[in-house]
């Protein structure tokens, strides 16, 4: 299982009579050939440091869930490209998200953010940031540095 590409455990698993899980455990971080991971729909409130071992991920699809929070961890993921925390319980999210630097997509949409740390502008290769319907008071001005941004979504 150690060489185990993508792992997808989400919505339609739930719909078919399996179990959401409630956690991950930290051995996902031996899954090193891991490039997706879609827990989308499960009942997930925290992810395990360990999730900063999977340095091959380009896709963390953890929408809907009950995510509170991310590991700073997060910020070793380095080849993901695709984040997507969509209707999530975030509140805040760690200043190594900045350390995405291949991140293009990011969805923050139906989350708790009140705010964005700055380092957010270290995402140059940023195309899509979805922040509809938060709780966001004001932007960093750091997001002026995404120069490849193409979506912006404030809306709600």
């Amino acid at each position: 299982m150690k060489n185990l590409a993508e792992l997808a455990y989400g919505d339609y698993g739930c719909w078919w009579g399996h179990k959401p899980i409630t956690e991950l455990p930290k051995e996902i971080g031996q899954l090193q050939h891991l490039t997706i991971l879609n827990l989308s729909g499960n009942k997930l409130s925290s992810l395990p440091k360990e999730i900063g071992n999977l340095k091959k991920l380009t896709t963390l699809n953890l929408s809907n869930t009950r995510l509170t929070g991310l590991p700073e961890e997060i910020g070793n993921l380095q080849k993901l490209t695709t984040l997507n925390l969509y209707n999530t319980k975030l509140t805040r999210l760690p200043k190594e998200i900045g350390n995405l630097e291949e991140l293009t997509e990011f969805n923050l949409s139906l989350t708790r953010l009140k705010t964005l740390p700055k380092e957010i502008g270290n995402l140059q290769k940023l195309t899509e940031l979805d922040l509809s319907h938060n709780r966001l008071i004001t932007l960093p001005k750091e997001i002026g540095n995404l120069q490849n941004l193409t979506k912006l979504d404030l809306s709600g």
